[in-house]
């Protein structure tokens, strides 16, 4: 029997590929874009277009009636949008003085002349659909008016005849975008570590913490943005909440070995920005290692595991707490470079995760701490000097 061989023809077409090279920081953002794209569709009638600016595809300027609004920040699940505000430099602050009168204004005879009370809302898009008055907003962040955003959205329900003073900008450029945040915000009471928050170290640190959002156990939560964090159900436990503020000082006090500085001279750590603390040569990781070990000393104390009359020295405690780890009094040498900062802060972190370990090192600063003080209290001007800093860490040594 004769088998016959089938013929196949076979099409081979040339394909090109493309190969770009990303690192952590393009990983990151791409990830965001994707996670936080949006597409919303407004109605947007009583407007005037701004003139051309340098950077700025298109801007326009107007009043937009607060149903229409409350559309780009709401989801699909009535919920706010919580990621519109990532470029906002602070949260929701909750019920204090302005926004309650906010809802007052909503909720009185004034809530028709809303538009001219409030200082209202500015948007930033990276892309936007036109069609008459029916603007679609592509990629967007609302960086000024994240009180009256969520003070709105509460009172979704009876918004009708209020406006909203309204200003929309799109701009492709990163460096554009940010400009116009802190420009915006200037305007209003808003602390220089508000405006810091907007910087591209601050969020790689935050995307760095939530990494470990696979570890509870060992999850540490960053406010980047002022009570970023307040009510969340996903903390479980306030002590794994650090402040932008807290995680400069404990890093300076840790790494660059200054506790007195960190404790007593907040203005003068705070000059040192970019160079020795929030460097963008620095890598994350040791920022996390140093959050960690801030808000469990946090919780050690909170606990009793400590006698709370130590805290004054809380930045003393994490300073000789490296120091035992290192066997160095010098500051340490912080890595850019991920694999080598990883590395440096393996062994570390395996300390301080183990809470008997780290309360065993807390013990050895204690009792050095306590021997310098003698009879003197230990209270915030505790330990307020270079030479004292430099006394204590050598007793630590030779321990």
């Amino acid at each position: 029997m004769k088998t016959r061989a089938s013929a196949y023809s076979i099409a081979t077409c040339s394909l090109e590929w493309t190969f770009m090279q990303w690192g952590a920081k393009q990983i990151q953002d791409n990830w965001r874009a994707i996670d936080s794209a949006l597409e919303v569709t407004i109605q947007f009638d009583q407007r005037t277009t701004l003139p051309d600016m340098q950077g700025i595809l298109q801007a326009y300027l107007g009043v937009l009636p607060a149903t229409e609004f409350v559309k780009l920040v709401t989801d699909d699940d009535g919920d706010i949008r919580k990621t519109l505000f990532f470029d906002n430099v602070r949260d929701f602050q909750g019920d204090n003085d302005v926004n309650q009168d906010i809802e007052r204004t909503l909720q009185s005879d004034e809530a028709s002349r809303f538009c001219v009370l409030n200082n209202g809302v500015t948007a930033v898009a990276r892309d936007l659909g036109v069609t008459g008055n029916r603007f679609t907003l592509k990629d967007f962040q609302v960086v000024n008016g994240c009180q009256t955003s969520h003070i709105l959205h509460r009172n979704r329900k009876s918004l009708e005849g209020v406006f909203v003073p309204f200003r929309l900008i799109v701009a492709s450029d990163e460096d554009v975008a940010n400009s116009i945040t802190r420009a915006t915000n200037k305007q209003s009471s808003v602390t220089p570590e508000n405006l810091m928050a907007l910087s591209e170290l601050q969020r790689r640190i935050e995307l760095y913490f939530d990494s470990f959002s696979i570890d509870d156990s060992h999850r540490i939560y960053y406010e980047r943005r002022s009570k970023q964090w307040s009510g969340s159900a996903q903390v479980q436990g306030t002590w794994r909440v650090i402040t932008l503020r807290n995680l400069m000082q404990s890093f300076a006090s840790m790494y660059v070995r200054i506790p007195h500085t960190a404790a007593r001279y907040y203005r003068d750590l705070r000059s040192r920005v970019g160079t020795d603390v929030f460097s963008d040569e620095h890598h994350a990781a040791y920022y996390y290692s140093a959050a960690y070990s801030f808000c469990k000393l946090d919780h050690f104390f909170r606990s009793s595991a400590i006698s709370r009359d130590l805290k004054p020295a809380r930045y003393h405690l994490l300073a000789g707490v490296r120091t035992l780890h290192t066997r160095s009094i010098g500051p340490d040498k912080i890595e850019a470079n991920e694999k080598k900062a990883e590395t440096s802060c393996a062994k570390f972190n395996q300390a301080i995760w183990d809470d008997q370990t780290y309360l065993s090192m807390i013990a050895t600063c204690e009792e050095r701490l306590r021997e310098l003080a003698g009879d003197q209290e230990i209270t915030r001007d505790f330990g307020r000097t270079r030479d004292f800093t430099e006394q204590y860490l050598r007793s630590l040594l030779e321990s």
